[in-house]
């Protein structure tokens, strides 16, 4: 017999032969009988208590685990977000160290350039067989023999015949024998400085006459240095000159790209 069935018997005989007289009132066995009624009563109690007891700690073992695991979720979470962001960062560094190594490739590409244009533009000026202090005088020569030129077609100064062949605006001006015409502007003529025109073209100043198609035109502008973005067209259209012809200078502009020098012409 297990304890808790041995316990009202238990207080049965311990009321019986020790908590009561044997010669007690009538009022005295009934309040024994209460006794032991409500010490059955109580003995309900506990073991009703005890499964109440069982029940909450099941409940708060569930209640435990189910914190334990959000707990765990919570924590995987911040895991994978700090490895997101780490992961990231990773990735904007390694860009950014891919677009610096281009920009030096870059940059180290048009130091090669402009190296490589000043050794051969140096090379043409060793060459030369005219020293630059004469331009002035050519020029004069030119005014006087303008209105003999034996050839009106094409672009003509200073004796000098070019044919003209049309260029659309898309990619670079062939280094050839040719002036090109603008096919979106034709009153604008485009004149490669590595082609044949370009190595003669600044003997025209303010003055100088030159023939293009039969009509004659007298230079009365001309800048040098010009940034060669999209505002050189437009602050280049503003002057209002009837036609107008451009090459590149041998410096390279803050934009990476050579500047050029315009020249400005009306009818004679």
């Amino acid at each position: 017999m297990t304890i808790k069935k041995f316990l009202p018997v238990l207080l049965i005989i311990v009321g019986l032969f020790g908590l009561i007289p044997y010669n007690a009132q009538n009022d005295k066995k009934e309040i024994t009988i209460q006794t032991l009624s409500q010490t059955h009563v109580n003995y309900k109690d506990v073991e009703t208590y005890t499964q109440f007891i069982e029940q909450l700690s099941s409940e708060a073992q569930e209640t435990e685990k189910q914190r334990r695991l959000s707990n765990t979720k919570i924590e995987l979470e911040k895991i994978a977000k700090a490895k997101a962001e780490e992961e990231k960062k990773v990735a904007e560094a390694k860009k950014a160290e891919e677009a610096k190594k281009a920009q030096q490739a870059e940059e180290e590409r048009i130091a090669k350039e402009i190296a490589e244009e000043e050794a051969r533009v140096a090379q043409e000026v060793a060459a030369a067989s005219e020293p630059a202090n004469t331009q002035p005088v050519v020029t004069e020569v030119v005014q006087q023999a303008a209105p003999v030129q034996a050839r009106t077609d094409g672009f003509n100064f200073n004796g000098r015949h070019f044919d003209i062949a049309w260029f659309s605006g898309s990619g670079q001006v062939p280094a050839d024998s040719y002036i090109y015409r603008w096919s979106t502007d034709p009153s604008h003529y485009l004149v490669e400085m590595m082609g044949a025109a370009g190595g003669v073209i600044r003997e025209l100043h303010v003055g100088s006459q030159i023939v293009i198609d039969g009509q004659r035109y007298t230079i009365f502008h001309m800048q040098s240095g010009v940034a060669n973005d999209e505002n050189a067209y437009y602050n280049m259209k503003d002057v209002g000159a009837a036609l107008t012809f451009q090459t590149c200078d041998y410096q390279i502009g803050a934009n990476g790209r050579y500047n050029l020098t315009i020249w400005y012409a009306n009818p004679s």
